[in-house]
């Protein structure tokens, strides 16, 4: 925000790999600074959607 708070979105991204990643959808916009918190890698993320099939 332009005072400096931070507020909570959920954005939308698609991995491009090499650590990087494009924002598909979400209150974005060009020059916005994104705090990222509470991620899963995409390993971790197919690994717990695997352990889902198993059981």
């Amino acid at each position: 925000m332009e005072d400096g708070s931070l507020k909570d979105i959920v954005v939308k991204v698609k991995y491009l790999g090499e650590s990087k990643c494009q924002v598909l959808s979400g209150d974005v916009n060009p020059g916005d600074t994104l705090v990222i918190k509470n991620t899963l890698s995409f390993k971790d993320e197919m690994a717990n959607e695997m352990r889902g099939r198993n059981n």
